[in-house]
């Protein structure tokens, strides 16, 4: 999406959203702007709680790289999310432009769907509620294994087979072989 990473690990967007298993949080900010710098700690706090769960913090400035680099580093642990210049404006595009905000710091939760489940001030009470709720909401299968054939289920991978299962809320932890899990893929869903 045309984002250079100039903290933390770079991530693919496209890949992972196609994935359905990454709920995103992208934060809209500038170095020069007291509100976003004022919650740089909220954001660190909550990246923090939500690391194990799959959600990835961005911060995305469209500032200059060394102007950037400069205050991320300045911030160090304080600032302890991934940090990208939207280098082509096309996250600004995609996000700021589309719901016409004009504000900043302005935070978007992506859901596991790729759909913006939220937006708004990262300041607000609603914010680390609605990323909960990104985060606990099951991602639609993207394999229809009711069209398959018998033979067709058999070589589905496990993780295809559990994704399922857990969006249609099958208990499988009683399930020990593949054959187990493809027996309950039949017959509960």
């Amino acid at each position: 999406m045309g984002v250079k990473f100039v903290k933390g690990q770079h991530v693919d967007f496209s890949d992972l959203m196609s994935k359905k298993q990454t709920v995103f949080v992208f934060e809209f900010w500038a170095t020069w702007c007291g509100p976003c710098r004022q919650t740089v700690g909220h954001l660190t706090q909550l990246q923090k709680q939500y690391e194990s769960q799959n959600v990835i913090f961005v911060g995305i400035s469209d500032e200059d790289e060394k102007t950037v680099k400069r205050f991320v580093d300045q911030m160090g642990g304080k600032m302890d999310y991934r940090v990208a210049i939207d280098r082509t404006r096309k996250m600004n595009e995609n996000y700021m432009q589309s719901f016409n905000v004009r504000g900043i710091p302005h935070a978007f939760v992506v859901d596991k769907e790729g759909k913006v489940a939220w937006h708004g001030h990262p300041g607000e009470g609603s914010f680390g509620v609605e990323i909960q709720k990104a985060v606990n909401a099951r991602a639609k299968p993207s394999i229809d294994h009711k069209s398959m054939s018998e033979e067709q289920q058999n070589v589905l991978s496990v993780s295809d087979i559990k994704s399922i299962l857990k969006y249609h809320h099958v208990d499988f932890s009683g399930a020990v072989e593949k054959q187990d899990l493809l027996d309950l893929l039949r017959t509960k869903c």
